[in-house]
């Protein structure tokens, strides 16, 4: 990767994370598809533009690397979710995070730079698809936990069993 590329990449991954945390921090509706959008995006870009991400995972470094970068990811999903206000309104239900879900926000990505770092030190090399797989975790865990807190997992409506078919008299 050249250092024009290089700089592309950093400078498309600020944009975004500033995208994304100003959207964690205003009002929004919380919605199914705006709650699954982002994370399936993530993933299906992960292996659609790194095709050798699967293959860095040969060693057990790599993997352990990458198992770390998953926990992580969990569990400042988590935290994050935590910070979130959500409450009810007729349009439906709403939610809004405040100064602590950017901060965790910058925390999530400073952890997870360092973690590339030190992988790369180690010998492990991780690439731009273990970074989205990342951001696919950290948000789908996140939205799971505000779906939930939100009402959006309803529980199935009891089923009633089927009206037996009414008996026929047969006429003699």
């Amino acid at each position: 990767m050249t250092n024009v590329q290089l700089l592309a990449a950093i400078g498309l991954g600020v944009a975004f994370a500033a995208l994304v945390i100003s959207r964690q921090v205003r009002r929004r509706a919380v919605t199914p598809r705006g709650l699954i959008i982002l994370p399936v995006w993530f993933l299906i870009l992960s292996l659609l533009a790194d095709h050798r991400m699967v293959y860095r995972l040969d060693s057990a470094l790599a993997i352990g690397f990458f198992a770390v970068g998953v926990a992580f990811a969990v569990a400042m999903g988590f935290a994050r979710a935590a910070t979130l206000r959500v409450w009810g309104t007729d349009a439906g239900p709403m939610c809004e995070g405040d100064w602590r879900t950017g901060v965790l926000w910058v925390a999530t990505i400073a952890v997870r730079v360092g973690v590339f770092l030190l992988a790369a030190r180690l010998g492990a090399q991780e690439g731009m698809g273990e970074a989205m797989v990342f951001v696919a975790v950290t948000l789908g865990t996140q939205n799971v936990l505000l779906a939930r807190r939100a009402g959006l997992f309803k529980p199935a409506p009891a089923l009633t069993p089927a009206p037996t078919p009414a008996r026929v008299r047969e006429s003699v």
